[in-house]
C-alpha cells in the first residue's frame, strides 16, 4: 500500500470511528494520522522487545515507580551481531 493510499485509509477509518470529528490539515496530520501511527508503532516495538527479552538478547531493569528500561545483554553481543548479519538482507515494508 502506498503512503498516500495508507493515509487516505487512515483518514476515512478515523472518520468512521469518530463521525463528529473535524479538524484542520495540521490537526488531522498530527492527531489523526501521526497519533495512530505512533500507537501502532508502540505495539510493534513492544512485541519486538518481548521477543528480544525472551531470547535474552535484551535485558530489562525495573525500578519501583518507573517504567521498564531495556538494554543490550553484553554477554550475548556475539549472538546479536550474528542475528544482525542474518537480517541485513531483509527489507521490511514501510507503511508510513
Amino acid at each position: 500500500m502506498t503512503n498516500e493510499l495508507w493515509i487516505t485509509y487512515r483518514v476515512l477509518s478515523y472518520l468512521v470511528k469518530h463521525p463528529l470529528a473535524k479538524d484542520t490539515l495540521a490537526g488531522i496530520a498530527q492527531w489523526w494520522i501521526l497519533k495512530e501511527h505512533i500507537n501502532q508503532s508502540v505495539e510493534k516495538v513492544s512485541a519486538a522487545l518481548d521477543l528480544l527479552v525472551s531470547k535474552e538478547l535484551v535485558i530489562t531493569k525495573e525500578n519501583l515507580g518507573q517504567e521498564k528500561h531495556y538494554k543490550i545483554n553484553k554477554e550475548k553481543l556475539g549472538e546479536i551481531k550474528r542475528v544482525l548479519t542474518e537480517m541485513e538482507g531483509i527489507k521490511p515494508e514501510l507503511t508510513f
